[in-house]
This record gives C-alpha cells, structure tokens and sequence, in this order.
C-alpha cells in the first residue's frame, strides 16, 4: 500500500483522478487489514474464555492446587502453607488479635512487637517452629497444624499445634470413668496428730496395703518449705498377710506376760517392716485366767487367737461372765509353732467379757477380737494391726503425689511436699464418724471407708480445699479446690511417686522405663504401670483440662535412680496462667 498524493488547487480534473482513486484504494485496504485483526482478536477471546471454563471445570471438580497456590501468596510475596493460613492471617492482622510469625525475621521479634504493642497471640503460619529456650512472654501460639519442638517458656495456651508430637489443640476434656470395686473392713490408726495409717485390702486379691499419711514433711530444694503442714499420702506398702487384734486383757488371774511373734516368710524372706502379733501367755505350772473385752457378731460368734506349740493346753475353758461356752485346744498338730483363729459360738451379741481359764501346767498364749483385717467387724475393738511387709512397696518414696505449683512471682514450688503451706481446718473421718482430736492418738478404728477433709493455705495466694478417700478396697481418691490469684509457671495436678520397681508402663503404649530421663505419653487421662518382676501394677487415673499450656505434650514419667518412676500431669507446665479458680480429681489403684 503506497501512500496517496495530495491534491493540488492547480490540478486539472485529468490530474486529480488518478490521487483520488489511489486513496479509495488504500481506504478499502485497510479496512480488510482490520476485519483481519478483528477476526483474530475474536478467537483469541474464544480461546481464553474456553480456558477459563477448562479453570471454572477444574475448582468445582475439586482440584484448586493452581488456583489455591496462587491465591496462597500475598501481595508482600509471603507464601503460606494453606489458604486458610492466610485467610486467618489477613484477619488476625486486621484485628489486631496476633502477630503473624512470617512477618518478622526471628521468633523473638515477633514476640517482642506484640509484648510491646499488647497483642495477645503469635500466629505460626509455618509447618514447624524450633523455639530453643524462648521466652513466649505470656503470649498464647496459635498454629496451623505446626509440630513445636525446644523448650517453651512463658507460653499462656497452646492450640492448632503439637508439642513434642502430641496434639495441643484445645478441646473439652471430660472426667476418667468412674471404677467399681469391692468394699471391705478396713483400719485407720491415728498414730499421731502428723502421722496416720490406713490398712486395706487389695482390690482384686486377698493381700493388704498400708497407706502412710504424713504431715510436716517437706523440702527446700527450690521450694518455700516449711510450713507443710497438708497431710498427705507419703507411701504406700505392700503387705502379704495382716490381721488385727485386741491383746490388751482388762483382767488377770495368776502370772501372765506380753509375748510377740513377728510373722515369717514361708520362702524365708525377712519382714521389711516389724508389726508383730501379740499375745498374753501364761507358763507356769499353776491354773489361771485372764479376761478380755470380745465383739460377739449377729450370729453370737467372738473371734479368738491362739499361739499354738507342740506342749499348749488342750483343755482351756471359754467362758463368758460366768457362763460357760467351750473348751478348746491350743496345742500345735504338727509340733511346730503356729498361730490360729478360733470362732467360738454364744448366745449373746455386742461386746462382752469373755474368760480364758489355764487349768494345768500346760501353756496357753492367747488374745482377743483376732481377724484377718477385711474381715474385721466395725463394731469391734482392736489396738494391734499385725502384718508382714514383703519389701515390695508401691511408693516408698515421700514426694507430692497430689500438687506442687511454681509461684511465678518468686520462682519456687508452693503446695504439699514443697511446703508454704498452712494448715486451716481439719477432719479426720472413720465412716461418719470425727476421729480428727489428739485424744484419738495411738487408737485405732474398724470401718468401710477412710475420709480426711482439709483447708489450707499456700502462700498468699491461694487457698486449698481437699479430700483424700479410700472406700474402695485398694484405691486411693484424692479431690482438690483451688480459689485465690496466683500465676503460676507450672501447676501439677497429678503426680504418682511409684517405686523404680514400676519400671514399665502397660498404657497408653508399652514402654520400658528402665533408664534416667523423661518418657512423654501425650494426651491420656490414665497410665498403668507395671513392677515386672512381681506383677504389681499402678493404675493412675485422672481428669485433664482444655485449654492446656503443657510444654510437655500431656502426661510423662520422670525416672530419677534411687528416687521414683513417678507420673506427672498439669493443665500448665513451663508456661504462664493465672489461676482464680480450678478443681480436679485423681484416683490410684494398687494391684
């Protein structure tokens, strides 16, 4: 296409033709140039919008990675891990509830604009945070899903992460099942005003447990110590045999002694702890008698002991009052030495006077109101528990096993074993009835449960409120009330100071703890632990918290040689919470 020439004013019509045609000609040559481009213009629309409806086709098939990929990305270049994460991102920044980790060059400038400007959370818009000995300054983390590892630190709650592998995110968390179990006869002895005794049968075998309560035992290693004046469950032993006994005669005729026989070991093994039985006995050569208080039950029978030798009486008289009953043997049917209980019938019922009459030369070694412990009638009168402790104890070792808080205005452990605590009110229960004064020290008392109710108060800043039970045969309840304000950097609920001998946990994985350090179970409301070698176990129940600040991941085991395999949990541990109001529960059961 050549360019037109103009017209001239001094062009003749012959002249100008010739320019005018050409121009036409250019005119109708461009326009079939634009129809061109037009018509190209025209499929290369129909081509994007055929791509776009392929795209369309695509998200609502449910495959949106290019869409969600490109959309992931913001306008900074920042690229998150899910469009939801910037999604909550864009919305926490606009809110100015958190500040975003992408945002800033390091964990601990993150932390400290939103300490500095009053932004309660760190949103963890990443796959994982490494956070080696940080200090989180009360902030809440809020993840996406993000696996933590390191040491946290002033951390106020964790949620959409894991700690250590184990879940965070917040959830309701109900109580533990409630467990049935027998319920027999067991022994409170109030040793003292700071000491108690609770003997029980085992829940599901016929071998006993002695439960040691103790008052003003405590530590200073990191802690207030004294005052520690909560009593608190500070062992609990294993015992194969046990019985109880009256063995204290309310009158006598000729010459009678006290006598002990610390009970033996069919395999020789020697008894851990001396609880001997008792007997009064009479060795002379003359007749005499000696009286006893008995409880004769609803079918009139009393409960006799008897120690019996190859050379004791077989013609000892029962009477009671004057009334005679029977006559009874004593002498051994073996020629060894051994003890036996003799039921012997009346006709009345209650407490009585029962008689024992030597009437030769032949010995007689005997006691009243003797029973194996469960069977003990409540009714009944009793100053001796005998029993033989085979050394495998479930907890010897006296730590906290109900618990133990940091105080974060001074960086010590408050509560229980770790003292700074007062005591407020006191009761000590035998059934429904108050055993709590001095003048029941040295007693002891016949019932079906054991309660001890009290108040403290731990530094200035909370007050306690517990209740320790054992009704159930072998298993020991505890129950707490927290009101008050403290902030706390940690707060155990539950602890279980089992013996190194628990050296493998059953549930909730199998896991031998043999070896000094920590083993992590995650997120459980129990955990059984196994003594392997004689097949004793732990059960530790308890009930867990939402809203958990548990650098720990949930419940763990500390193995420390020489001290305990002992079990932890709490709603806050090497974190920050303030605490105005808080209750929980526990429960162990020794099998």
């Amino acid at each position: 296409m050549a360019d037109a020439p103009k017209i001239l004013g001094t062009d003749t019509l012959r002249q100008a033709y010739p320019k005018l045609n050409n121009a036409i000609d250019n005119s109708n040559e461009a326009l079939s140039a634009a129809n061109t481009a037009k018509s190209k213009a025209d499929s290369a629309l129909s081509n994007s919008e055929n791509t776009q409806t392929q795209l369309d086709t695509i998200v609502i098939s449910g495959d949106s990675g290019p869409e969600a990929a490109q959309a992931r990305v913001d306008v900074l270049g920042t690229a998150y891990t899910t469009l939801k994460a910037r999604g909550d991102a864009d919305q926490l920044r606009a809110m100015k509830q958190a500040v975003v980790l992408s945002d800033f060059t390091t964990v601990t400038d993150a932390i400290n604009y939103a300490t500095a400007n009053g932004i309660p959370a760190l949103f963890v818009d990443a796959p994982t945070l490494g956070a080696h000995n940080v200090d989180f300054k009360g902030l809440e983390i809020v993840g996406t899903g993000t696996d933590i590892s390191g040491s946290l630190k002033g951390v106020k709650r964790i949620s959409n992460a894991k700690v250590k592998g184990y879940d965070q995110t917040d959830k309701q968390v109900g109580d533990f099942d409630n467990i049935s179990g027998s319920v027999t006869s067991k022994i409170i002895h109030k040793v003292s005003d700071s000491e108690i005794h609770v003997y029980s049968k085992k829940p599901f075998a016929n071998e006993y447990l002695d439960f040691r309560f103790e008052r003003d035992v405590s530590t200073l290693t990191n802690s207030a110590g004294s005052p520690a004046e909560l009593t608190r469950l500070t062992g609990v032993f294993n015992l194969t045999e046990a019985y109880t006994q009256l063995t204290t005669p309310s009158s006598m005729i000729g010459t009678w002694e006290a006598y002990t026989i610390l009970l033996q070991s069919a395999s020789g093994i020697p008894n851990a702890r001396n609880s001997a039985l008792k007997f009064y006995r009479n060795t002379t050569a003359t007749a005499g008698s000696i009286d006893f208080e008995a409880y004769a039950d609803e079918y009139g029978f009393i409960s006799l002991g008897f120690y019996c030798t190859g050379t004791s009486a077989e013609d000892i008289t029962i009477r009671i009052g004057t009334q005679f009953i029977a006559t009874v043997s004593a002498k051994s049917l073996t020629g060894s030495p051994y003890f036996i209980i003799k039921k012997i019938q009346s006709n009345v019922k209650g407490v009585v006077t029962v008689r024992i009459e030597k009437n030769g030369s032949a010995p007689v070694y005997v006691c009243s109101n003797m029973y194996r412990l469960h069977e003990s009638p409540t009714k009944a009168k009793f100053d001796n528990v005998a029993f033989f402790d085979d050394g495998n104890g479930y907890m010897t070792n006296n730590g906290a096993v109900d618990y133990a808080m940091i105080n974060d205005a001074d960086g010590l452990y408050y509560g229980s074993y770790h003292g700074g605590e007062t005591l407020v009110s006191f009761k000590l229960l035998s059934d429904k009835t108050n055993i709590s004064s001095s003048g029941n020290n040295g007693r002891f008392f016949a019932c079906k449960k054991f309660r001890l109710d009290q108040t403290t108060q731990i530094g200035s800043f909370l007050q306690s409120r517990t209740s320790m039970q054992i009704g159930r045969d072998g298993i020991f309840d505890f129950s707490f009330a927290f009101t008050g304000d403290a902030t706390l950097r940690t707060l155990y609920t539950t602890m279980t100071t089992s013996a190194n001998s628990f050296n493998y946990v059953m549930y909730p994985k199998m896991v031998s703890t043999t070896t000094d350090g920590d083993y992590f179970f995650g997120k459980t409301n129990r955990i059984v632990q196994e003594n392997t070698t004689t097949n004793q176990r732990i059960t530790t129940l308890f009930n867990r918290y939402e809203n958990e600040n548990n650098n720990n991941g949930g419940v763990f085991v500390r193995v420390t040689t020489g001290a305990y395999n002992k079990v932890y949990y709490g709603p806050v541990v090497a974190g920050l919470r303030r605490i105005t109001d808080i209750n929980g529960s526990n429960t162990r059961i020794f099998e």
